[in-house]
C-alpha cells in the first residue's frame, strides 16, 4: 500500500492531533485504509527541533489506533524529553 490520499493523510493527523491534546483516542479514524494493518512513525518537531520520536514497524495493528498511540506516546513518554506541555502545542508539528 503506498501514500495516503491528502483527505486520508488529513484525518490521520487529525486523530492523532486530538489524541495528544486530550488522551482520547475515540476521534482516530475508522475504516477503509484506516483499518488496514500497518507500521506508522510518529514525530514531533518544535521550531524544527525534534521534541518526540516513535515508531511501530510491525504491520500488527490497524493505522487509525495505532498513529494516535504513537502521537501519545511521542508526546508524553519519549524519555529523551519531557512530556509536551499545553503551552507548546501551537509550536508543535506531528508527522506521521
Amino acid at each position: 500500500m503506498g501514500i495516503l490520499a491528502k483527505e486520508e493523510g488529513r484525518r490521520l493527523l487529525a486523530g492523532a492531533s486530538w489524541a495528544i491534546r486530550t488522551g482520547d483516542l475515540s476521534r482516530a479514524p475508522h475504516g477503509g485504509v484506516f483499518d488496514i494493518s500497518r507500521g506508522c512513525f510518529a514525530t514531533l518537531r518544535v521550531e524544527g527541533r525534534l521534541r518526540g520520536c516513535i515508531g511501530h514497524v510491525e504491520a500488527d495493528e490497524a493505522l487509525g489506533p495505532l498513529a494516535a498511540r504513537l502521537a501519545i506516546f511521542a508526546a508524553r513518554q519519549d524519555s529523551r524529553f519531557s512530556p509536551l506541555l499545553p503551552s507548546e502545542w501551537c509550536e508543535t508539528r506531528l508527522a506521521l
